[in-house]
């Protein structure tokens, strides 16, 4: 949820800088500490880019999430069938 939702008197400027701090992925989060305190402390220089605009409701992760789940466990099912099988059939091949 975006941090205005919850608090409007939180400024665009924090905003921006609250979810930049909090990217999913870490190359697009801040470099280090002092370049967050940098956009701290110089909000009138922070690129309001629309991260808000972005943000994915928990839930929607949560079920896309799931989906990624049952995709694996599937494909992970469909390898441990196919090793099983290869093995029974080595097996009886070898009593032969």
């Amino acid at each position: 949820m975006a941090p205005r939702k919850r608090n409007p008197e939180i400024t665009e400027e924090l905003e921006e800088t609250i979810l930049h701090a909090m990217e999913r992925e870490p190359h697009r989060r801040f470099a280090s500490a002092a370049a967050m305190k940098e956009e701290l402390d110089n909000p009138e220089a922070v690129n309001l880019s629309g991260r808000h605009k972005h943000l994915q409701s928990p839930q929607a992760w949560k079920t896309h999430w799931r989906g990624i789940r049952m995709v694996v466990l599937c494909v992970l099912g469909v390898f441990i069938l196919f090793g099983l099988m290869f093995l029974l059939s080595k097996m009886h091949h070898g009593h032969h």
